[in-house]
């Protein structure tokens, strides 16, 4: 696949269409608390009040019958009432509970998603391990709770786990609609991010052009972690660096600390494959110690497939293996 540099991909109106890579259902996680879900509001409401119909009709019918052969203390219409009552009211029990998880489950994942940028990733990953398990009648909220899930194990080194689970975002189709349209980006960028660690070239570049087809131009700065790392893997590692610096600026306000630590870091490791007789050294070293407070580990997860990363975190004492 030839190079495109991040301008040009740029210049491509993000609403073309292109058709997403495959992406194997097999790759999602057996937990059913993991399970894609795709109901809406209206969707669950409307279930639940045909169950409850069906369930009133079913008792009003079984009275009626049975008055005719055992002699009840109230009468038909009595009966009626008291069914409708019963049943709708517990409609609006089970409505106001899911109202209540809906608000509860939003507020953890706001708690988790500081935590995860705080890099307090295990403390986070508990928190959204409670919410996925809990989290299936509020649909918006479980989802979202996958995605900060997937985000969290690919912190953690999990790469097949979090590919899993970006699928799981992905499939749910909550984040190509209006309501977590914003959130849309992350999911596609973690699915091609995901393969792009594993080594499968072929459908990180794949799934990295049906991102910047779908990213708004002004969030394509998202990208810029994903399109370097692509690139470094595909040998690209002048031209990388220089769209890297291009782009900085736009990338800044939408990168996280962590996801600028990596962008930095992956820029070093680029030039050190070009760095004959020390023509870099200067810049390698630039990169470097521009990391904001780094970690130990905090770069494991990108050379969790990677050998020739594994050995430089190493040489410079950014592995925390």
């Amino acid at each position: 696949m030839g190079h495109r540099s991040v301008a040009d991909r740029r210049r491509r109106d993000f609403t073309d269409v292109i058709d997403a890579p495959h992406l194997p259902p097999e790759l999602l996680p057996r937990e059913r608390r993991y399970r894609p879900e795709t109901r809406g509001a209206f969707g669950w409401l409307f279930r639940k009040t045909v169950v409850f119909g069906l369930m009133f009709v079913i008792t009003s019918a079984f009275f009626s019958v049975l008055s005719k052969f055992v002699w009840l203390p109230i009468g038909n219409d009595e009966i009626t009432y008291i069914s409708a009552l019963f049943f709708f009211g517990l409609l609006a029990l089970i409505a106001m509970r899911r109202f209540r998880l809906q608000k509860l489950l939003a507020a953890k994942n706001q708690e988790a998603a500081a935590l995860l940028l705080a890099g307090k990733i295990d403390e986070s990953a508990k928190i959204l391990e409670e919410n996925c398990a809990q989290g299936r009648i509020a649909p918006r909220e479980h989802s979202q709770a996958i995605l900060l899930r997937a985000q969290a194990a690919l912190r953690n080194g999990r790469i097949d786990q979090a590919l899993g689970l970006f699928a799981c975002a992905y499939y749910s189709n909550w984040f190509s609609a209006k309501t977590l349209r914003p959130e849309y980006p992350r999911v596609l960028n973690g699915v091609a991010l995901c393969y792009a660690i594993k080594g499968e070239l072929e459908s990180a570049e794949q799934w990295r052009d049906f991102a910047h087809a779908h990213v708004p131009p002004e969030n394509i700065g998202l990208l810029l972690p994903l399109d370097t790392l692509v690139g470094i893997r595909a040998g690209r590692f002048a031209i990388v660096v220089q769209d890297a610096e291009k782009e900085w600026g736009s990338a800044e306000r939408l990168l996280s600390p962590a996801e600028l630590n990596a962008l930095r870091l992956l820029c070093a490791f680029s030039l050190s494959h070009i760095n004959q007789n020390g023509k870099h050294e200067a810049s390698i070293q630039r990169y470097l110690d521009s990391l904001q407070a780094p970690v130990a580990a905090e770069f494991d997860y990108l050379s969790e497939k990677w050998p020739e990363l594994k050995t430089f975190l190493t040489e410079h004492q950014l592995s925390g293996q």
